[in-house]
């Protein structure tokens, strides 16, 4: 019989890489997993995002919801043109999250992919 408080669980797993298609237009990056009886919570550890053929520097965001119930969870990140933007989890702000995670930039044409660090069950 197990006694004492009980310890959550987690486990490192990866979005599918996404690609931007609509500028100002929040789409789905990460669906956080069904968690039975215990809800379930995420937060980035790793961002990467592709951005090799585009014209201009861009702001990519991160949040929860689509449309006009988005609500951003991080701190706007620049993405720079033609360079390997990669952001790791000490450079990243801490943000807790019990929904999908969304993105979107301000130019079309990114490539993102995340990685989280998804707890309970």
């Amino acid at each position: 019989m197990r006694t004492g408080m009980y310890k959550s669980m987690s486990i490192i797993k990866s979005s599918y890489p996404v690609l931007i298609t609509a500028a100002n237009t929040p789409q789905n990056l990460f669906l956080i997993s069904a968690g039975g009886n215990v809800p379930r919570t995420a937060k980035i550890v790793k961002i990467m995002v592709g951005a090799v053929t585009l014209a201009n520097n861009s702001i990519l965001q991160f949040g929860t919801g689509l449309g006009g119930a988005w609500v951003a969870i991080l701190p706007p990140f620049l993405v720079v043109n033609a360079v390997d933007n990669q952001w790791a989890e000490d450079q990243i702000p801490s943000a807790t999250v019990a929904a999908n995670i969304t993105c979107q930039s301000s130019i079309l044409g990114l490539t993102v992919m995340i990685e989280v660090e998804e707890f309970g069950g």
